[in-house]
Parts: C-alpha cells; sequence; structure tokens
C-alpha cells in the first residue's frame, strides 16, 4: 500500500490526472482510507472540481483529513480558492479552535486569519455588473495595470495578476486612504522569491473596476516592496470567482460576463478562431502544459503578473546545453526581490495554442517544503506571450480558450 501511494503521489505531482485516478481506484479498495482520501482531494484540487471537493468535505472521509491539521488545512484552503472564503469557513474556524495546535503554529494562524476575514463586514460579498462589464488597462514595465476605486475614493494602480491566488492591498496605500489596518500581520505567506509577507485582513465597503462593483470584499493587506507603485494586486480569480472573465491583450481590456455560458459564446464569436488548452491548479493557481524548443514538457504557471517567461535551470539545461548561472539579475517581486539568470531565446509552445519565439529567463523556484504533494512547476508563462491573444476564462476552471495570433 506504501509503494502504491507513493506511485499516486508521483503521478499526481506530474499532473498525470488519469493514471493517478486509476491508482486511486486501487487505494481506496486496499482500505487505506486516509491516503485514499489525501488522494480524492489532490485530485479534485488539480481538477479545479467543486462537485467532487463538496462530496468530498460532506463525506466521512473528510474526517480522515480533519485529524492531521496539515491535511484539515489543505482541505479549507482547496474550499476557499475553489468554491470560495464562505465555503472554506466552517473548517478554517474548527482548524483555528484546535487548541492542540500552538498559537504561534503557522497552520493555526493561517487558519485563524482566513476565519476572521470571513467573518469581517456586516453582509456577504457580492459581485454586481452588467452582462458584460470591461475596464480598460495598460501595460506598465511590462505587467498589466488596471484602475480600481475603493470606497469611492480616487481610482488607484492595480496589478492585474492571475499568478496570485487572492489580492492584496499595499500597506502604504491604505494609510494614504485611511484605510484602517491593524499593524501586527495576522499571518504570513512566501512571495515567489520566498520572502515573506506579513497579511491582515480586512473588508472594503466597495471596489469599484469599470462598471463592476464589489460590496464587502474580503482581502488582505500587506507591505509590498517599493518597488511596486501601485495600490494592490488584483487577482481575478479570486475577485471574480464564480464568473467567466477576459483578458483582451489586444484591446487591454479585462471583461467579466454574468453568464457562464457567455465567455464561451464570445471565444466562438472571436474575430480569429479560439483554441482549447487544458488547465491543472495547484495552491489557487493554475497551469498549463508548455514545451520549451520542442523538447522539455511540463506545467508552467500561466502568469499575468510576469514580464517574462521563466524557465527552471533543469528545462534549461534540457534544451540548452550552452547556458550558465553567472549573469545574475535582480527581479522586484511582492515582499523584495528575486534572483533570476540571463537565458536565451527559444521556442514556446503551450499545448493546445500556436507557437512562439521569445526569450526566456532562468529562475530557481523556490518549494514551501510543507507543501503536500505539490505540482511539479517547469516554468512561469508571463505577458509576452498573451501579448496581442485574447484569453478567456470560463468560471469551471477546466480550461480557458485563447483566440489564435
Amino acid at each position: 500500500m506504501a509503494s502504491l501511494f507513493a506511485r499516486l503521489q508521483a503521478e499526481l505531482s506530474a499532473g498525470r490526472l488519469d493514471e493517478a485516478e486509476e491508482i486511486l481506484a486501487a487505494l481506496e479498495k486496499s482500505s487505506a482510507d486516509r491516503d485514499a482520501a489525501l488522494g480524492r482531494l489532490v485530485l479534485a484540487i488539480r481538477r479545479h472540481d467543486r462537485d467532487a471537493l463538496e462530496r468530498l468535505a460532506a463525506s466521512n472521509r473528510a474526517d480522515f483529513l480533519r485529524r492531521e491539521p496539515k491535511l484539515h488545512l489543505l482541505l479549507a484552503r482547496a474550499l476557499r480558492h475553489t468554491l470560495g472564503l464562505a465555503a472554506a469557513a466552517p473548517e478554517l474556524e474548527s482548524l483555528c479552535a484546535n487548541h492542540t495546535l500552538s498559537r504561534r503554529s503557522r497552520i493555526r494562524q493561517e487558519a485563524c486569519a482566513l476565519a476572521h476575514l470571513a467573518r469581517l463586514g456586516q453582509a456577504s460579498q457580492s459581485v454586481e455588473f452588467p452582462p458584460v462589464a470591461e475596464a480598460i488597462f495598460e501595460i506598465k514595465q511590462g505587467l498589466p495595470i488596471v484602475q480600481a476605486s475603493l470606497n469611492r475614493l480616487k481610482p488607484q494602480y492595480f496589478i492585474l495578476d492571475t499568478g496570485a491566488p487572492s489580492s492584496i492591498l499595499n500597506r502604504s496605500f491604505c494609510e494614504r486612504a485611511g484605510i484602517a489596518c491593524p499593524e501586527k500581520p495576522a499571518r504570513t505567506v512566501r512571495d515567489a522569491g520566498g520572502n515573506r509577507l506579513g497579511l491582515t485582513p480586512l473588508c472594503i465597503e466597495r471596489l469599484q473596476l469599470g462598471s463592476l462593483s464589489i460590496r464587502n470584499w474580503r482581502v488582505e493587506a500587506a507591505t509590498l516592496s517599493a518597488n511596486f507603485k501601485v495600490a494592490g494586486i488584483l487577482s481575478p480569480f479570486d475577485a471574480f470567482r464564480g464568473y467567466g472573465f477576459e483578458l483582451d491583450f489586444k484591446s487591454r481590456a479585462l471583461r467579466v460576463y454574468t453568464d457562464s455560458a457567455l465567455t464561451v459564446k464570445q471565444a466562438q464569436a472571436a474575430d480569429k478562431p479560439f483554441q482549447a488548452v487544458g488547465l491543472v491548479w495547484d495552491g489557487g493557481k493554475c497551469f498549463v502544459m508548455a514545451s520549451v524548443n520542442r523538447r522539455a514538457q511540463g506545467w508552467f504557471l500561466l502568469d499575468s503578473g510576469a514580464a517574462g517567461n521563466l524557465i527552471t535551470p533543469e528545462v534549461a539545461r534540457t534544451v540548452e546545453n550552452s547556458f550558465s548561472l553567472e549573469q545574475r539579475l535582480r527581479s522586484p517581486v511582492a515582499a523584495g526581490r528575486m534572483e533570476v539568470f540571463q537565458g536565451f531565446a527559444g521556442t514556446l509552445a503551450v499545448e493546445g495554442a500556436d507557437e512562439m519565439q521569445t526569450d526566456f529567463t532562468i529562475v530557481k523556484m523556490p518549494h514551501d517544503p510543507d507543501d503536500i504533494i505539490p505540482l511539479k512547476q517547469h516554468g512561469v508563462i508571463g505577458v509576452p506571450w498573451m501579448e496581442g491573444r485574447r484569453i478567456f476564462f470560463p468560471p469551471d476552471g477546466h480550461q480557458l480558450y485563447v483566440a489564435k495570433l
């Protein structure tokens, strides 16, 4: 059974979900209840499967996860990223009340902080907009920047970031705008460079983004790097959860759709044929299968918050024998800087979409030792791949649609 579970972990980390499903079926027959429950949870996370998560959370099998705080937190995170914070609240409250955990425990701090975030405000979070809401963005320093207004104040700039699992307000903006923000962070996470980022839960009465309004917006505040001259980072997967949206890098427009079918209809009505691209998920982030120079293939984070296309040293070694890690650069990230290395020119092909010529930057991607069965990441697909494309994201999160270049 141990070897069966090891095989399941390997397939889930590699994103081979059909193979993982077969192994999981055999594991469930062996009465390895805890391992089978964990496998079902990670498989539902990878597939962004709302129904499977709801069934698991309501079943007796979830009790095997709740017995171990790390697995209980993974369940709560999965519910939050897939179904929303309100759906995760009961699990977060239960984990926060687990007095076998120290108050300094990272697990308990995260659970309590997010449980508090869910309780904030006088009403539940709601989104109001016409059938199609639109907000124009511009590209600054290689990133999509959109203007949004909080509590009817003067519009401010936000980074539109599909690589962020949740939205963040900049503490410096909160101070200038008179938005009360407790000094002590409620929990700590790490940014793309491995730097610590302290987060504090807030509830904003109103976020206005073009013709779209979010009332009682649950968000967290952090001290962003001085290199980030913005009011915050807006994650469309977080802010518009349950709705389809489009990033139009041709017309520089963000569009959000009330009707889930309308997202696909808009893709089909695009001026150029669209291509379907499959997605897998990990930690609230979406990944696509891509290849570099038609040789190295793997999962790449789809990240509009990245100004370049990035690959790991392992991928670089596979496709380019002459590369080196001698020319080091420092690139800004949310809480500071990360070390990157000069790469090389090559081809990038996202499975299901057109191949393109691009420049790659090499980066060592930090791994959190606390991650449970993490997806093996080969790189990041950033704005250079998105330029000139219309990208449609249906609300189910199973795939996206890309208009041909």
